[in-house]
């Protein structure tokens, strides 16, 4: 096959209980493809141990489970940018983004799956933080709010999760689960 790219960047780490549940790790993710091949996404996070929720060919053994609480694959391209049509040659053209929050049916699964972040007890000592984070970005994907990270590093630009070595621009999609 054609060499593939993607990026990822953790949003939160959470935790699912309920009736039937143990204790069960989630990872809510912010995926940034660069060579956009057909499943890429789901056949990139399958092949790292933590494919995505509801996705009947890269983890068809846990896809009856999922759907008891999530309606279907839990993936969303969140942000989209492209090139502004010009009709100038001179200099970078302008970028026209287009940003969609969550659906209702994949904020419902967030307020009401039974998720929580990961307590401090759960994250290495220098994760604090990260419980922070992930308190945030569940309440704020939950209510309809696009929530991205802070700004930590060169290829964070605008709150928004770029393409490592700083590249603007892309598609970013928010999915996850823990192996």
């Amino acid at each position: 096959g054609l060499p593939a790219v993607t990026r990822l960047h953790t949003c939160a780490l959470l935790w699912r209980s309920g009736e039937a549940l143990a204790h069960q790790p989630y990872s809510l993710v912010f995926v940034s493809i660069v060579t956009g091949r057909k499943h890429q996404i789901r056949c990139h996070l399958a092949h790292i141990g933590h494919p995505v929720v509801c996705d009947g060919r890269y983890a068809a053994d846990r896809v009856a489970e999922d759907a008891a609480w999530c309606p279907r694959n839990f993936l969303h391209r969140f942000r989209l940018e492209l090139p502004a049509p010009s009709d100038s040659e001179q200099g970078a053209p302008a970028l026209v983004e287009a940003i969609v929050p969550l659906p209702p049916d994949l904020r419902a699964v967030l307020a009401d799956g039974g998720f929580s972040p990961a307590t401090s007890s759960e994250l290495p000592a220098e994760q604090d933080e990260q419980q922070k984070r992930s308190a945030e970005a569940l309440a704020a994907w939950s209510q309809g709010r696009v929530h991205t990270p802070r700004p930590r590093s060169p290829a964070m630009r605008s709150g928004v999760c770029a393409p490592e070595g700083g590249e603007v621009g892309g598609r970013e999609h928010l999915a996850g689960r823990e192996g």
